[in-house]
């Protein structure tokens, strides 16, 4: 596995408000398990302590695999202009209506996100 710039995921709250992985930071297990001393990478702290612990986690496990997680709003904004219309509503097929130029776009966003360019 190669070696990230933070912690490998998955991550996990512990405790409400702790962060946790279970892997070092050249992504190899180690032999406690997330929250039974595995390695703490943060801790939030405040009225919203638990809220916050649980969006960081979810927002670090989400992006796991994606070179460039500074691409995601770009990605959810060009997604956001693809038209879906039902084709099948018993099968619950849909069929996207989308422009060559909006194709284009998504590809490089993918390959933005992919760290291919």
């Amino acid at each position: 596995m190669t070696k990230t710039a933070h912690t490998p995921g998955p991550w996990a709250v512990v405790n409400g408000s702790l962060i946790s992985s279970n892997l070092d930071s050249e992504g190899q297990e180690i032999d406690r398990p997330v929250g039974n001393q595995g390695i703490y990478v943060a801790q939030t702290k405040g009225p919203d302590s638990n809220p916050n612990a649980a969006r960081i986690v979810a927002c670090v496990n989400a992006c796991e695999g994606i070179a460039n997680p500074d691409v995601v709003p770009e990605a959810i904004a060009a997604l956001r202009g693809v038209r879906w219309r039902s084709a099948d509503r018993d099968n619950m097929e849909f069929v996207a209506t989308i422009t060559y130029s909006q194709m284009d776009k998504l590809r490089a966003i993918l390959a933005k996100l992919e760290g291919r360019s």
